[in-house]
């Protein structure tokens, strides 16, 4: 987190000093979620998800800066950090098999806290 939010405000000073409209400059995040009370579960779920969709390993530590994972409360925690940064837009992809089971509960139970 601290490397992205360094880049950021290194992206946002160079557009002060081009005299660039900061609010124009669109950010975009793509990240993934998995929620689960078992937080170790939904990180595991989402690197086998990950490892399987991209044919390659991950090491657990990515895949956990990488994957706002677990309950409810732990998912809204780790995507309003990314919204404090000032991103724009998130794209979010479900690493888990249950989709429609995973989305249900990001719809009701992650969204709404997230962009209240």
């Amino acid at each position: 987190m601290d490397d992205l939010r360094w880049r950021l405000a290194d992206i946002r000073d160079r557009l002060r000093a081009a005299d660039r409209d900061i609010d124009a400059f669109e950010t975009h995040l793509y990240h993934n979620i998995n929620v689960n009370e078992d937080r170790a579960a939904a990180l595991d779920e989402s690197k086998r998800f990950l490892e399987l969709y991209y044919s390659m390993e991950f090491a657990t530590e990515r895949v956990e800066g990488w994957t706002a994972a677990g309950s409810p409360d732990e998912c809204v925690k780790h995507l309003l950090a990314y919204k404090e940064l000032g991103f724009s837009e998130v794209t979010l992809r479900i690493t888990g098999w249950d989709q429609f089971g995973q989305l249900e509960r990001v719809l009701r139970e992650v969204l709404p806290r997230v962009l209240g």
